[in-house]
């Protein structure tokens, strides 16, 4: 599950069904574009 590139990062989590925030920030509070996703594995 790890990403191949060393410039992302990944996170897994299991956790119950809910509305959920992500915070994302980037290097020193710098700001930019975010691409967050969610997968459900069973």
């Amino acid at each position: 599950m790890a990403p191949t590139d060393d410039v992302e990062s990944a996170v897994l989590l299991d956790v119950t069904p809910a509305p959920y925030t992500a915070i994302v920030r980037g290097v020193n509070d710098t700001t930019g574009v975010a691409l967050v996703e969610v997968y459900n594995f069973d």
